[in-house]
């Protein structure tokens, strides 16, 4: 995002479509990917080269898929710079904020590859015990959507995160995920969707125990003090030094987001 020569980097947390422009892409960049997408490919054993040479058929499990955005998030940011594009503050959607912190060198791209590694296991690990999973509703407002929570006695379910004043994404149990849903879809919701997850992303109570462990794994890694700021994508605060940018990311598991809030901090800081 850029406004008047500042610009703002936001990655995303969600994997890059692999078309046949984004192929184009990645030929024409190869050398600077590749950067990148060779110690990742290591890191995993599995090659992320395959699936961006040609549109392989191949899906990628959770797990690949979740480096493949990291890594894909950072080269991007790295092929910007080299046209010296800079930015002036960084944002990461959900798993984007690993991207953000290793784009802006606060900690180093292996680093972030253990992060993005451990995360998902520590995630994976606390949702062992039940069928979760997640589901986007489009068309109505959060106090609607609470209101049908609370009618249907859905007591798994989380706000996730917020997207816009009448779309959000939910986490808990899918049983009681797809009641909601009908529920919505009833209340003439414009969509209510079911998103291909088994992790309930961003539930305080499901993963406030991996939370507290990701926090002790992340004082094992190096930091460095940012060269400019992060935005916290659940306070909307610029974060400047280590300790509040550890507590963030360790945070980022089980707390609810706002990337609506997000982009319109982005908009109030850069003009």
């Amino acid at each position: 995002m850029a406004m008047d020569g500042k610009y703002a980097f936001a990655f995303s947390g969600i994997e890059p479509e692999i078309d046949e422009y984004a192929i184009q892409f990645y030929q024409r960049h190869k050398s600077i990917f590749d950067i990148y997408l060779q110690p990742a490919s290591d890191f995993i054993n599995t090659s992320l080269q395959n699936f961006l040479e040609e549109q392989s058929k191949q899906s990628m499990d959770p797990f690949t898929n979740q480096i493949m955005t990291y890594t894909y998030g950072v080269a991007m940011s790295g092929i910007l710079q080299t046209k010296n594009i800079q930015p002036t503050m960084v944002a990461g959607f959900s798993l984007g904020v690993y991207a953000a912190l290793a784009s802006s060198e606060i900690v180093s791209f292996y680093d972030g590859l253990k992060m993005v590694k451990k995360a998902f296991e520590l995630m994976t690990d606390s949702s062992r015990q039940g069928n979760y999973g997640m589901s986007a509703i489009v068309g109505l407002t959060e106090e609607s959507i609470q209101k049908l929570i609370a009618a249907s006695g859905l007591d798994s379910i989380e706000r996730a995160n917020t997207l816009s004043e009448t779309c959000a994404i939910y986490s808990g149990e899918k049983h009681e995920l797809e009641i909601l849903s009908n529920a919505a879809r009833a209340e003439s919701c414009l969509n209510a969707v079911s998103l291909d997850v088994s992790i309930p992303y961003h539930h305080c109570r499901l993963l406030k125990n991996a939370t507290d462990d990701f926090a002790g794994f992340l004082d094992t890694l190096e930091w460095k003090k940012p060269s400019f700021p992060v935005i916290s994508s659940m306070t909307r605060t610029l974060l400047y030094d280590t300790p509040a940018l550890k507590n963030f990311i360790a945070q980022n598991l089980s707390q609810p987001i706002n990337w609506q809030k997000v982009i319109e901090k982005i908009d109030v800081e850069n003009n």
